[in-house]
């Protein structure tokens, strides 16, 4: 029940190979696993942050959580149970709670000083294990790693449409979430322009489906023709 588990506005799931399923918990402000006994322990608490989405890899051994309003992304390691306590994780920041802007990083050491403006949700690229993260109101896509590096690979700071294209030659409007394939690709919904984007593997968008106008319209033949209101 959501007394027994502690959830207090559960909002975004991720679940790993194994089996552990991970839970935004936004307003207790933290994770909380459950494991396939259901069995669940909180995985991590931080009082100034409001957790928006949460993503992990298949192994277990990576957990990106997205504050939305703090304008900051923590990166958890390792995520796995260990019987019933919870490893203590090591986290790195990417971003400074609070701080809004536009600023790329590369390197260790360099997350904090990191810019990005309203974080959207994230997902892991199960290839590579980085994270691909919608800066919304920068209108780009963000690659972030374990390592501290986190840069915009696609779109252009404040160029707030939809154009496909390859990397930053592309543009993309407000990308509120992102889910990845088995394969490194991605899709994106982008609320904004009320549209479905497709980014492959090697980093070309194109725009998957809806108009950009906001609607409801099943099309059975041609994405591009369906209607979606803020997805």
């Amino acid at each position: 029940t959501c007394f027994k588990t502690g959830l207090d506005g559960p909002d975004k799931l991720s679940m790993d190979a194994s089996g552990f399923l991970y839970i935004a918990n936004m307003v207790k402000m933290n994770v909380i696993v459950v494991d396939e006994s259901w069995f669940t322990a909180v995985y991590a608490t931080v009082s100034t942050y409001t957790y928006a989405s949460v993503d992990v890899n298949p192994a277990g051994t990576q957990a990106y959580l997205a504050s939305h309003g703090a304008n900051c992304i923590r990166g958890y390691l390792p995520a796995h149970l260990t019987g019933a306590t919870p490893v203590p994780p090591r986290f790195l920041e990417f971003g400074l709670s609070g701080t809004s802007g536009a600023v790329d990083t590369t390197g260790t050491g360099g997350s904090l000083s990191s810019r990005m403006k309203t974080v959207g949700g994230g997902s892991v690229d199960r290839t590579t294990g980085d994270v691909l993260v919608g800066d919304e109101n920068n209108c780009v896509i963000r690659r972030l790693n374990m390592y501290g590096s986190n840069i915009a690979v696609v779109g252009q700071y404040g160029q707030c449409s939809n154009v496909g294209g390859i990397g930053l030659a592309a543009k993309v409007s407000h990308p509120i979430d992102i889910s990845h394939d088995y394969d490194g690709n991605a899709f994106v919904l982008s609320d904004a322009k009320h549209q479905l984007l497709f980014l492959t593997a090697g980093g070309t968008l194109s725009i998957a489906a809806g108009t950009g106008s906001s609607g409801f319209l099943d099309h059975a033949s041609d994405g591009l023709l369906a209607k979606f209101s803020a997805p």
